[in-house]
């Protein structure tokens, strides 16, 4: 036989039953009932103090209506600080880009500069070495 895995909605329901379960057990431990009796049918449907509930309405709000000018100015405003921002995020990437370009150039003269040397070394060594190779062969 195959065992079947409780579904999610089974699964919740025992957890959330055993929290209030626990949350009781906690609350007669601390008035001093015993655990043995606690019953079972509170465990399932616990009861609540709360009589009432405070209801929170949003209130009435009349403004008068607007002028379409006012609309334009608000649109103009939020259009022109948007532009405003990608103005500045293009300013910054120029800044940034223009550091980079001259670490590059800096580091690109560097290794111009190494190579060069290296180059400068290399000719004189084979320079030499033909030049011993030309004395061999003379004799």
């Amino acid at each position: 036989m195959k065992r079947r895995s409780p579904k999610p909605e089974e699964v919740k329901g025992k957890r959330s039953k055993a929290k209030c379960a626990l949350k009781l057990e906690i609350e007669h431990s601390a008035i001093g009932i015993p655990t043995s009796e606690i019953n079972k049918s509170e465990i399932e449907n616990p009861k609540s103090e709360i009589k009432t509930m405070e209801v929170h309405h949003h209130p009435d709000l009349h403004h008068k209506k607007k002028h379409w000018k006012e609309y334009f100015l608000e649109f103009l405003m939020i259009f022109l600080a948007v532009t405003m921002g990608f103005f500045a995020e293009s300013l910054r990437e120029n800044i940034a880009n223009r550091e980079k370009v001259k670490q590059l150039c800096e580091q690109l003269m560097q290794d111009l500069k190494t190579d060069t040397l290296n180059l400068k070394k290399g000719i004189k060594y084979e320079s030499a070495l033909v030049k011993k190779n030309d004395s061999l062969s003379t004799f």
